[in-house]
């Protein structure tokens, strides 16, 4: 097998024994399926970012993403691309070139089996011949997620120098079982609803990607296979916008980020969106925002401080970055952050209200003009208006919330769809300990027991915040389903363990909803945090689909 050092060499294996079978299928309909036989297999590191080629493979292999993501790419006319997951298995094929890139910041490692092929007539009547179909295409890129593959690939390259018969039919079984499992994911019968869901993530994933680009959603609906109006149907349906509006939101929520750096002006941040008319822009972002670009632009622009970590993500929401952010207990520290704001200037302070030691705001109020506001007992909704009140932005606080709403209104159909009145645990995870959330606790029950309408089990409605040492715990109450908070800087691998501890755990119940939500911990109450908790809820849930 050629394909770079960055590919395994191939271990040694007893040859697998075929005897010629033809003479007894003379008579028969004939298709070939494929006898495969294993050469050996391997690991590969990759690290942060890193890139592997592999010009030109002469033998089969599949690969097995055992930790982080990366992005797999078979070099052919269109050039075709998957990004992976760890617990995730694909195929290359002989006579194709390949390359595969790290996209996390951590390693990225993968587990290879390598085989080849002979091939073996059967009866093309019976139903095991497939409909006469193939085992692999190889002009096409598979893969599916089988993280059961992860033991059989670490025992064999655990074991990868022994050269005896006994475990050389071992492994030969091993790449049979893999194999099976692969192929009949691949070759079972998919419904069109299925695929238009495939379409639909690629596409929300190439305008989030690519939004800056001039954009013909209809040519590639079209390219592949779907009529427009069906597309649009369906982008609607699990997105929440149509795919005209999906766009115009991201254009215009980087343009927010764009107009609030002092120095873009107007028309080159319109062009850096997509939008090559910068008047055409400029009316859409007043009928959108409700003031006009260079209104944004001018109230954007005042240098503000923010002493309350949590009240960024509310600022996130309007298009802001504070000049001046404070971790931790600011008021601690009073001395040296009045003498660094007195330097700085700001036009505008944000603090969480203390009234029983009211110094520290006598203080910042001298240096600008300073806003108190409640950390409890006031909505992030409520919060989001005032500071967009203070800030002259509140229309465009309003067109955020408005586009919140209709996420929240499509997230609740993908609930009621997938989950009914199934309930729900709510557990967040960090350094080996867990807490159960339960419907006590405002920022959770605010998004997802009022906005999304998911049910809390019986036994933790009354519960505010539980902390246990082990998902033994979590798992003794009566409840299927979990929905697990994880901070991003966790790999990929970390998700599929959970995954299969859960499953371990609940193997009695027949159906079992393990979903996951990926923000920092500990959970933040505000704006932009809400906003990620309820896509990433129904990105997981549109994978039931599939």
């Amino acid at each position: 097998m050629t394909g770079g050092d960055n590919f395994p060499k191939i271990t040694s294996s007893y040859p697998l024994i075929v005897e010629d079978v033809n003479s007894d299928l003379n008579s028969f309909g004939q298709q070939e399926i494929p006898l495969l036989r294993f050469l050996g297999v391997g690991e590969t590191e990759l690290q942060a970012l890193q890139h592997a080629s592999f010009p030109s493979l002469d033998t089969y292999a599949f690969g097995f993403v055992a930790q982080e993501r990366v992005k797999v790419t078979l070099r052919d006319e269109e050039e075709q691309t998957a990004k992976l997951s760890a617990g995730e298995l694909f195929l290359l094929c002989p006579g194709w070139g390949y390359s595969i890139s790290n996209l996390s910041s951590r390693p990225a490692r993968l587990y290879w089996l390598m085989f080849d092929q002979a091939h073996v007539p059967v009866d093309l009547d019976s139903e095991e011949a497939g409909g006469g179909k193939a085992w692999m295409d190889s002009s096409r890129l598979y893969h599916n997620r089988l993280p059961q593959v992860r033991a059989w690939l670490e025992e064999l390259l655990l074991e990868r120098e022994r050269d005896d018969l006994a475990f050389a039919l071992h492994k030969q079984s091993r790449l049979f079982a893999i194999a099976s499992l692969f192929s009949m994911d691949v070759h079972r019968p998919r419904k069109a609803e299925e695929d238009m869901l495939a379409f639909v993530r690629q596409m929300k994933q190439y305008i989030e990607e690519n939004y800056y680009e001039t954009l013909d959603l209809e040519a590639e609906a079209r390219r592949n296979g779907w009529s427009v109006t069906r597309f649009y149907q369906a982008f609607k349906r699990y997105v929440g916008l149509s795919p005209h509006k999906f766009v115009m939101k991201i254009r215009l929520d980087a343009s927010l980020r764009l107009l609030s750096d002092q120095a873009t002006p107007i028309t080159e941040a319109a062009h850096a969106v997509g939008y090559h008319d910068e008047f055409y822009f400029s009316r859409l972002f007043k009928k959108q925002m409700g003031i006009a670009p260079s209104e944004y632009a001018a109230r954007a622009k005042k240098r503000i401080v923010c002493l309350a970590p949590v009240y960024l993500g509310d600022l996130a929401a309007l298009g802001l970055s504070p000049a001046y952010t404070r971790e931790g207990t600011w008021a601690e520290q009073l001395e040296e952050t009045v003498a660094e704001l007195e330097q700085l200037k700001p036009e505008l302070i944000f603090m969480y209200a203390n009234r029983e030691d009211r110094s520290g705001y006598e203080r910042l109020s001298r240096i600008a003009p300073t806003v108190e506001l409640p950390l409890k007992g006031y909505s992030w909704k409520e919060r989001l208006l005032a500071i967009a009140t203070k800030l002259e932005l509140t229309t465009v606080a309003e067109r955020w919330l408005g586009y919140y709403e209709m996420k929240v209104e499509n997230a609740r159909m993908h609930v009621r769809r997938h989950l009914a009145d199934s309930p729900v645990l709510l557990v967040s995870t960090r350094e080996g300990r867990f807490r159960l959330w339960g419907a006590g606790v405002l920022k959770m029950r605010d998004v997802f027991y009022d906005d999304l309408g998911i049910q809390p089990p019986d036994q933790v409605s009354a519960i505010k915040i539980l902390d246990v040492t082990s998902l033994e715990e979590i798992a003794r109450f009566d409840c299927n389903n979990v929905l697990f908070f994880i901070d991003p800087s966790e790999p990929e691998s970390f998700r599929t363990e959970l995954e299969e501890q859960w499953r371990r755990l609940k193997e009695n119940r027949t159906i079992k909803r393990c979903m996951f939500v990926a923000i920092p911990l500990p959970v933040r109450y505000n704006a932009s945090v809400h906003e990620q908790m309820v896509d990433q809820l129904v990105d997981q849930l549109q994978q039931f689909d599939q």
